[in-house]
């Protein structure tokens, strides 16, 4: 699990900030039809990612998954 949370904290504190000044600098210099990336989201968007915590967080309090936790885990994002 913790290569899996590493990578999502990176994702979090390098990339998204990154592509957000990235389009900043696009939209500066009218590069195609660029424009203004925010961070600005729907509630339904916000649900979703807590959601998404909270069930993460329940299946790694004990330190260790398994094959049923990796199930549930594929079927809840196939929906």
């Amino acid at each position: 699990m913790t290569i899996a949370h590493q990578s999502s904290l990176q994702i979090a504190l390098f990339a998204t900030p990154f592509l957000v000044l990235l389009s900043t600098v696009l939209t500066a210099f009218h590069v195609g039809q660029s424009r203004n990336m925010d961070l600005i989201f729907s509630p339904m968007e916000v649900m979703a990612v807590m959601i998404t915590v909270l069930i993460v967080v329940v299946l790694g309090l004990d330190g260790a998954t398994n094959w049923f936790e990796g199930a549930l885990l594929l079927a809840c994002t196939s929906f």
